[in-house]
């Protein structure tokens, strides 16, 4: 799935190895599976409001991939995707034990401004 949130990230690379970010506040997610099924999710989604920035170094790997904060990301068709593998827990239908991880799926797309 796809957030609902208004996400504004945007990373800006310098030729001096350094990306800078605003905007990275990120939406909070809730995920339960619902008893006695195997596939079907409860998804509660809380959107941040606010301003925060970063700044850190990064390494460009080829023409393709690019590390950043110790994770590799992936370039394609003017896309940047991170994939961070088991970073969404899953959680029974309440929310008492974690049933199952999901993948969290970054994908930024690349623009001229």
């Amino acid at each position: 799935m796809e957030t609902e949130c208004e996400v504004n990230e945007k990373l800006i690379f310098d030729k001096h190895g350094v990306v800078t970010s605003k905007d990275t506040y990120n939406p909070e997610l809730k995920v339960s599976l619902i008893d006695d099924t195997t596939d079907i999710y409860k998804v509660e989604e809380m959107c941040s409001e606010g301003s925060i920035g970063f700044a850190t170094e990064y390494i460009q790997i080829g023409a393709e991939s690019i590390s950043l904060n110790g994770k590799v990301g992936v370039v394609h068709q003017g896309k940047l995707t991170f994939v961070y593998n088991g970073a969404i827990p899953v959680y029974n239908e309440n929310y008492t034990e974690i049933v199952d991880k999901k993948d969290l799926i970054l994908i930024y797309d690349k623009s001229g401004s």
